[in-house]
């Protein structure tokens, strides 16, 4: 039954509905409102609907409140209580996963955790308990995150109060920056994507844990003493900000500093990052810098290292990230691939991928390998959790991907494919262009069976002639391709079959999707027989 339905008076329900849309996905606001309006006039409901439209805790009505209130106290401990007031403080807008997981690592909330992988099992267990909590409304498969307006104005409420945090919401502006008394007691504060004025030649705040600044229009301008007054810092997120021609000498006194996070910045002279030695986090993403300093090799604690869409990065020095050994997360996608080979007598002006052996506590890694010949062999281990790797030229970082695993491959020879194969036995998500010598995928790719595989695009791979061919693998007993969901072929000239032969029972058992493009020499997409197994295929193009 609709909320119009459930009120009987005409006249009310149009503003009920408008009520209800104020609660959305928020139970707890939704059953507090429907006490207090229960048998009420349509003055106490459009009142009702004013206060939900200017939230205030002063005005608010106190089961609302007491609701929230009762939700949060009753959280398990006091973990899942800062990640709460985290979330809400970010609010829908700023809530993403991969931040959370970079802050509570650099405060250094989850107390048991020892490695970053621990540290993201808990925040995604914590997250879970706190949307059956309803305090959050969603966390989405690209990991952003969705929490009511109320739920953050609460949040933002409660930690303004009990840790003195300045944050700035999204419909606010800060015309003027606190006054002194107010700032050094500060413990957070956030000013995302707001016009700010301008910033003071040291900002006092001698208990300050985390600070997200982000200037608006790009026009902010960071005093070289700045940052000075907070030598507590564990956590700095600075966003579109010119720091040319050098970082402010004041980071030199960030030295309890544990996350850093540059973005969309321009970066020139950054060598003294190298001073921070507690830093676990270092992320670059989507900044304008064409060298990473050498100093970075004294950062040995740290933990995880994202350079992802630094476009014009073109030197790592070598030996770098070979010294960051306890590296679990490295980051480079849509960035550097001035890779150089092995074997070179002569001195090397840049990193090697050999160097990445070295980082035997490596478990998520995003990287583009242009040149198929300098790819060393053992590269890559089963123990990676979560990949992107491209290889070969002309690979597009854009796109939206929904598993964790993803290879792409060009590969002007089969006899590069001994390099990979231990990434064919575990991706989830693989694209195959222009790939030569291989004429058939599972046969000369995986004789396992592609096991943990759900989408597979093959395109203008001009030799291949079946996706299977079961009569050269008689002797081989088992089901193929059991979890693919989507399998795409297109510009395939020499494609006979998918499927030659009659294929074990079960094999493409989970595929929905199939989509066939310009192969002209394809004579059926599988058999009759084979047809009637495939019970979840919806859609055929």
């Amino acid at each position: 039954m609709t909320v119009g339905n459930a009120v009987k008076d005409p006249n009310l329900q149009s503003v009920a509905i408008e009520v209800a849309k104020r609660c959305a996905g928020l139970p707890l606001l939704l059953v507090a409102v429907a006490r207090a309006l229960k048998k009420r006039d349509i003055y106490a409901w459009k009142d009702a609907l004013e206060q939900l439209r200017r939230f205030d805790n002063d005005e608010l009505d106190k089961q609302v409140t007491s609701a929230l209130k009762l939700s949060y106290d009753s959280l398990e401990n006091e973990e899942i209580k800062a990640l709460f007031l985290l979330f809400g403080q970010l609010g829908t807008q700023r809530s993403h996963m991969a931040d959370l997981l970079q802050y509570t690592v650099g405060l250094g909330l989850f107390k048991r955790s020892r490695t970053l992988e621990e540290a993201r099992n808990r925040l995604h267990k914590y997250a879970s308990d706190l949307l059956a909590s309803c305090l959050l409304l969603e966390v989405r498969n690209d990991g952003f995150v969705h929490i009511h307006d109320l739920v953050c104005k609460f949040a933002v409420s409660l930690a303004s109060r009990d840790h003195q945090a300045l944050t700035l919401t999204y419909d606010a502006e800060l015309k003027e920056w606190p006054a002194k008394d107010v700032l050094e007691h500060c413990t957070a504060i956030i000013l995302p994507y707001r016009n700010i004025p301008e910033l003071p030649r040291v900002l006092e705040c001698p208990k300050l844990k985390l600070f997200i600044l982000c200037d608006k229009d790009c026009l902010l301008k960071i005093p070289d003493n700045f940052f000075r007054g907070m030598k507590e810092l564990k956590v700095l997120d600075i966003g579109r900000m010119d720091f040319s021609p050098r970082l402010p000498s004041s980071f030199q006194f960030l030295s309890n500093l544990e996350t850093l996070i540059l973005y969309h910045c321009v970066l020139e002279d950054i060598a003294i990052i190298g001073e921070l030695k507690k830093l676990q986090v270092l992320r670059f993403q989507n900044s304008n810098i064409v060298r990473l300093p050498i100093e970075v090799k004294e950062l040995t604690r740290l933990r995880l290292l994202d350079l992802s869409g630094c476009e014009r990065l073109q030197v790592i020095p070598p030996d770098v990230l070979s010294r960051l050994t306890q590296l679990e997360d490295l980051y480079m996608g849509n960035s550097f691939v001035q890779w150089e080979g092995e074997g070179h007598d002569c001195p090397r002006n840049n990193a090697n991928l050999a160097e990445l052996k070295l980082l035997s506590n490596l478990i998520t890694l995003e990287i583009h390998i242009v040149d198929v010949n300098i790819l060393p062999k053992d590269l890559f281990s089963e123990k990676l959790e979560r990949f992107r790797i491209f290889i070969g030229k002309e690979w597009k970082w854009s796109g939206s991907y929904n598993t964790s695993k993803t290879l792409k491959l060009k590969l002007n020879s089969s006899i590069h494919l001994d390099k990979v194969k231990v990434l064919l036995l575990i991706t989830e998500n693989l694209h195959l262009d222009d790939l030569k010598g291989v004429n058939n995928v599972l046969n000369e790719l995986d004789e396992q069976g592609f096991p943990r595989l759900k989408q597979l695009y093959i395109q203008n791979c001009l030799e291949i002639q079946y996706i299977i061919d079961w009569m050269s693998m008689s002797h081989f007993n088992f089901i193929a391709f059991p979890r693919l969901e989507s399998l795409f072929l297109g510009n395939l000239n020499n494609l006979e079959t998918i499927s030659c032969g009659p294929p074990t029972v079960g094999s493409f058992g989970n595929l929905t999707k199939l989509k066939v493009g310009n192969c002209n020499r394809l004579k059926n997409l599988f058999s009759f027989s084979m047809f009637r197994e495939l019970a979840r295929l919806e859609e055929v193009d």
